[in-house]
């Protein structure tokens, strides 16, 4: 991490993350079974969430979104996020008790 210098470069810099941050959670949503992307003025770029189910889909599609010329750091970061938490929610769906009792989690 950069050290503070006189003129404050180092929380510029953390400010800047947080303004992209906050600019990202404005421009990508989860719809319809999509992360959608809002690029520019009625532009929108869409990922299927089906895809990123896996590990393997959620890598391969940031790979791809690195490859795009409006794509940042904070952006990809909370793209992933999205993917994280949808993948989570599709394998909890999908675990059924093999007994008549409710699923326990057991902290794994």
């Amino acid at each position: 991490m950069k050290e503070m210098n006189g003129n404050g470069d180092a929380w510029d810099e953390v400010m800047e993350h947080f303004k992209r941050l906050e600019e990202a959670s404005k421009k990508i949503k989860v719809d319809n079974g999509y992360i959608s992307i809002h690029v520019e003025n009625d532009y929108h770029y869409e990922i299927p969430l089906q895809e990123c189910e896996t590990v393997w889909g959620a890598i391969e599609w940031l790979h791809h979104l690195t490859e795009k010329t409006w794509m940042n750091e904070e952006m990809l970061w909370y793209i992933g996020g999205l993917m994280s938490a949808h993948a989570k929610d599709a394998h909890a769906k999908s675990m059924k008790p093999k007994t008549g009792h409710p699923h326990q989690d057991n902290g794994l």
